[in-house]
């Protein structure tokens, strides 16, 4: 009995929207306002990737440019503060292994000391409180000395970072003058080439988004 009205239900409603021109209308436009929706999403999400792409493009534009010392125009200031970040880098990175290498020697310290304090514990001539006591101030110490260098790593790491980061911005800038400037190069050509190739692609894709967009 349940199916069989279900079943006649089924059928007035279709009956009523054969018969009801506007709501056709109305559920058509709606649908096709979330295909076009969903389409648009998607769209955006490709223009997305295509400038990221675009921006990895134009930070590899200004490194290979920096790297030949290719000269380019209002851009003196980029490459005078790149020249200092890379000599920030430079003396971090090896203050990093420095410390790296410290830490490394502490470690192997430590554990020594916890071996040879097992030893001397065993041994019948050694005077177990003051070999307790001694173990615990080497110790302390070895481990004073691991939490600092430790520290140093850290920051020397968060340092290098930050360096990248700023690096990776003036490389960026660099890249967009080069990208107007279009300074002739046997090593910019090909990245000038995918540059344009993306460009092309966001184009289109903004067009398309506008004309889904009703702009």
């Amino acid at each position: 009995m349940f199916y069989f009205l279900l079943c006649i239900i089924l059928l007035l409603v279709v009956f009523i929207f054969l018969r009801d021109k506007q709501l056709r209308m109305r559920i058509s436009a709606f649908l096709a306002g979330a295909r076009r929706r969903s389409v648009i999403i998607r769209l955006k999400f490709q223009l997305k990737k295509e400038r990221q792409k675009r921006g990895s493009l134009l930070c590899e534009l200004g490194k290979r440019a920096w790297e030949q010392g290719i000269p380019v125009r209002d851009s003196d200031f980029l490459q005078t503060e790149l020249t200092k970040l890379v000599e920030r880098k430079k003396t971090s990175q090896m203050e990093w292994k420095k410390a790296l290498d410290e830490l490394e020697r502490l470690n192997q310290q430590l554990e020594m000391a916890r071996r040879s304090h097992v030893e001397n514990v065993k041994s019948e001539e050694a005077d177990l409180k003051d070999l307790e006591a001694e173990a615990r101030r080497e110790r302390h110490d070895l481990e004073k000395a691991i939490h600092y260098w430790s520290k140093l790593k850290e920051r020397l790491e968060h340092r290098i970072k930050s360096i990248e980061a700023q690096e990776e911005a003036l490389f960026y800038s660099l890249g967009k003058n080069l990208e107007e400037a279009r300074v002739s190069h046997q090593q910019l050509d090909s990245l000038y080439s995918q540059i344009d190739t993306i460009n092309q692609r966001i184009s289109t894709l903004l067009h398309r988004i506008e004309t889904l967009s009703g702009g």
